[in-house]
């Protein structure tokens, strides 16, 4: 099965869908909370596409790393977005006014995700600014040639002493730009952005 053609195609956007089809996808861990830019989340990708996988556990880079082959059995899990990057979960959860998808608990994760071999290998697609498409997100691409606009230069990556996470821009040579967000708790976050 692929994350593309099978998984995402039960996606509802602004919904949250409980999936009920016996489906087990095989994806490579390419993103973990390993630098805390991600937080209780990782990253998978096959052939097809990508995914947020979240998961109510932290130092998940211990045991699922940046590199592991994994199976994911589908059913019984629930697939949303948050701002329209799909994710996959369990169940959902009340924030205020909010509905959002909850991750798979932690006593219940050997029950949907299965370990495989580690150091596999994804070559980063290559991409410019202007050729992105939406199949591009959550899954690994390289983009050559750009540099942080003159007026983030100097700045932090994020905001550590207010604690917020932070957008900058990167440029190309053409002037298309692109956001680099940044999570106040990633272990770069009070790294300064370097001169272009």
């Amino acid at each position: 099965m692929c994350i593309r053609d099978r998984l995402k195609t039960k996606f509802v956007a602004g919904k949250f869908i409980d999936i009920t089809d016996d489906l087990l996808i095989h994806a490579i861990i390419v993103a973990d909370d390993k630098s805390g830019n991600f937080y209780k989340t990782l990253v998978i990708q096959d052939s097809t596409g990508g995914i947020e996988l979240k998961i109510n556990r932290t130092g998940l880079y211990a045991n699922f790393p940046v590199g592991m082959k994994i199976g994911l059995r589908c059913k019984g899990l629930t697939i949303g977005d948050y701002n329209g990057l799909i994710q996959i979960g369990q169940g959902t959860y009340q924030n205020g006014n909010f509905t959002n998808l909850s991750g798979i608990e932690d006593a219940l994760v050997d029950r949907y995700v299965f370990k495989g071999p580690r150091n596999q290998v994804i070559t980063p697609k290559k991409r410019t600014i202007p050729a992105l498409i939406a199949q591009d997100l959550s899954t690994l691409i390289q983009l050559d040639d750009l540099e942080f606009i003159r007026s983030d230069t100097g700045k932090t990556f994020a905001d550590i002493i207010g604690k917020n996470p932070s957008n900058l821009l990167l440029t190309d040579c053409a002037g298309n730009e692109i956001i680099l967000r940044t999570s106040d708790f990633a272990d770069f976050a009070g790294n300064t952005v370097p001169p272009t």
